[in-house]
């Protein structure tokens, strides 16, 4: 009899009314030692679902067949289930007549502070804050004053000379000044007493950050195979107790550290602003709102500063659940040198969600240390509590599970990457002589580089539906086509459709092999079907970074009868993967933007790919593909038939082409 049959079907979590049922037909087939129990315990308050490798362990080390671990996990976490169902009624009980006592004591107080005829404060009451009301302007009126006193010049100077950053040439390529208020929940409002909780909150985030970040910390430990660090789940468990809602929620962990070309004033004023950090990440955070500054900390200064954020982050892949938060970002000077960000959820306006994920950010953050070379050391970490709704594709399975995914080591890898992008020099001798005579300045080059970015951006943001839509999946061969159609009335596009398209597929290459052909323009012409050139050429290049594949190229695309158009192409490298990102643009267009004009304007439809190792280890590479074409037709908000099949074909076709070439 398989495991369906007489394991999950008769021992399965079903609820609690089948624990006693599901108790005794265990012990009937196995009567466990005391021993063996306190080990299975143990491993069960780190895993309630542990993986494979996990059972095989504890098979050998207890003498157990695996089907008896596992019937004794399921009764486990059916007996789990019905504890913490107890727990929560009893706590949710207390919690309703503790709210009930409050609500009609300022229901009493507010009867006694509030005028039965005008329904405003008492002439007492009244008198006391206008007194108040006068002292703080006061106080408020001497702040300039005292901090002239205190840093030796005016305020006005201080101000002005902090218009730039520490880096200067750097951030200008950031748009910032992020906007508040633009995704708070409707009918929520904010009262003191929210404020309040959020400043505690806050607070017990930093210090258990601070105490996770300790030297020689006993809450981490290195994994064997590949020596990433993660949480001792027993030690943390044992400072931090923390209740799990559900036996199918597990916790992700990850610590990692990097040097980042960037000084540490200028990475907190990045990190502190929602549109800076949405563009340093834009493989990571697909979104990013703040919502509510709490408390903008010291003047001039982000020391102190408290916000209330959204954010969604994903991988770039629809076979991935986007992750949403509301959190809050709290900013602290720990020393001279020392910059402490902690992140953590907040939970009131969290539960709301009803997506495909379940994701809870408990303390995370980092530690940015400046090196007082222009670069600073970046110590990050990442806990969540996450509960998926739908089971993870296999090919991700892994790679979401083992915390990679959305994990310290890709933050940091991404940053360090995009940071070297942001501080690149421009070399005013390395013109583009076959550009139809345009040669950019290096001011010219950078609006390029904007141009790029934004270009990115469509393309990270196009992976996954919006507004509710959903991905129309088409079966073709051994591959399935996700198809979505994407009204876009923003700058920068027209009012039609763009008919969106993507598909992973693994190929057994290294993703360094896949990586080089996809960027080389001398192998374009074997896979491009939508620019339909017989060669390319590149005409210019703006290298970043070490790695020779970070760079941002201008390519022209001749067809037979020797006409050409102009392709923008990004690809960027780091240890969590690689992209190779293009779009058509036309000459006048590119023109513009390299002369240093407003680029906004400019209509942008990019397609390319998403490289990623095959975290099964089996040498591998998984390649996402997406493909951005418009449809001036979809008038309707519907894919036409026709549009789809043309779409899936061309998906089709290039898919079969970049499998015949590497082969």
């Amino acid at each position: 009899m398989d495991a369906d049959k007489d394991g999950v079907g008769g021992f399965g979590d079903g609820g609690s009314g089948n624990s006693l049922q599901s108790s005794s037909r265990i012990n009937h087939y196995h009567k466990y030692s005391t021993q063996q129990i306190q080990r299975l315990e143990r491993v069960f308050n780190q895993y309630t679902h542990p993986h494979d490798d996990v059972k095989m362990q504890l098979s050998r080390e207890l003498g157990l067949s695996h089907r008896q671990i596992q019937f004794w996990f399921q009764n486990k976490r059916t007996q789990f289930k019905a504890h913490q169902a107890k727990v929560e009624m009893t706590a949710l009980r207390v919690q309703n007549d503790r709210i009930q006592r409050e609500n009609n004591a300022m229901k009493e107080a507010l009867e006694r502070k509030v005028c039965p005829s005008c329904r405003g404060p008492t002439s007492i009451d009244k008198q006391i804050l206008l007194i108040e009301n006068a002292h703080s302007k006061e106080k408020l009126n001497n702040v300039p004053s005292k901090i002239a006193n205190y840093i030796g010049r005016p305020l006005s100077q201080l101000q002005s000379g902090n218009q730039g950053t520490a880096d200067g040439l750097s951030i200008d390529l950031l748009s910032g000044n992020s906007q508040a208020n633009r995704m708070r929940p409707f009918g929520f409002i904010f009262t003191d007493f929210d404020r309040s909780m959020m400043v505690e909150i806050a607070n017990n985030a930093l210090v258990e950050l601070t105490k996770l970040f300790e030297i020689n910390s006993p809450f981490w430990m290195n994994l064997p195979h590949d020596g990433r660090q993660i949480l001792n789940r027993e030690a943390y468990s044992r400072i931090f107790p923390r209740a799990i809602k559900s036996p199918d929620v597990w916790l992700e962990s990850s610590k990692y550290s990097s040097i980042i070309p960037m000084s540490s004033l200028t990475l907190v004023e990045i990190f502190m602003d929602a549109n800076k950090w949405m563009e340093v990440f834009p493989t990571i955070v697909s979104k990013s709102e703040t919502i509510e500054k709490i408390s903008t900390g010291l003047t001039c200064s982000q020391n102190g500063s408290l916000q209330l954020m959204y954010e969604e982050i994903q991988v770039i892949s629809p076979l991935v659940p986007t992750r949403k938060f509301y959190y809050l970002r709290f900013c602290q000077q720990v020393q001279q040198n020392l910059w402490a960000i902690v992140d953590v959820t907040y939970d009131i306006l969290q539960q709301q969600f009803d997506s495909q994920c379940w994701a809870r950010r408990l303390p995370s953050g980092c530690y940015i240390e400046d090196m007082l070379n222009g670069h600073s050391k970046v110590t990050w970490m990442e806990h969540m509590q996450i509960e998926d709704k739908r089971p993870i594709h296999n090919f991700y399975m892994e790679y979401v599970h083992s915390g990679l995914a959305f994990g310290a080591e890709r933050r940091l890898a991404t940053l360090q990457r995009m940071c070297e992008r942001f501080t690149c020099k421009m070399d005013s001798s390395n013109l583009f002589p076959n550009l139809g005579g345009v040669n950019p300045s290096p001011h010219g080059k950078r609006h390029l580089m904007k141009l790029s970015q934004r270009m990115v951006r469509c393309f990270c943001s196009s992976i996954h539906a919006v507004d509710g839509q959903q991905w129309m999946i088409s079966k073709m061969n051994d591959f399935e086509v996700y198809t979505n159609l994407k009204k876009f009335t923003n700058h920068g596009h027209p009012h039609c459709g763009v008919l969106v398209a993507t598909s992973t597929i693994w190929l057994p290459f290294s993703p360094k092999k896949i990586f080089d052909f996809l960027r080389n323009e001398n192998t374009r012409p074997q896979w491009d079907v939508i620019s339909g050139s017989n060669s390319i050429q590149e005409v210019g290049r703006i290298a970043y970074g070490d790695h020779q594949g970070n760079c941002i190229s201008i390519l022209k695309a001749f067809n037979t009868s020797h006409d050409y158009k102009l392709i923008l192409q990004e690809s960027s490298i780091d240890s969590s993967g690689s992209l190779v990102v293009y779009c058509p643009v036309d000459l006048p267009s590119m023109s513009i933007d390299m002369s240093g004009e407003d680029f906004s304007f400019t209509p942008l439809h990019p397609s390319g790919f998403v490289i990623s190792p095959d975290w099964k280890m089996s040498g591998g590479a998984l390649v996402t593909i997406v493909l951005q074409i418009f449809d001036r037709n979809a008038t309707s908000g519907k894919i036409s038939q026709e549009s789809g099949d043309i779409l899936n074909k061309l998906m089709g076709i290039t898919i079969n082409k970049i499998r015949a070439a590497l082969n």
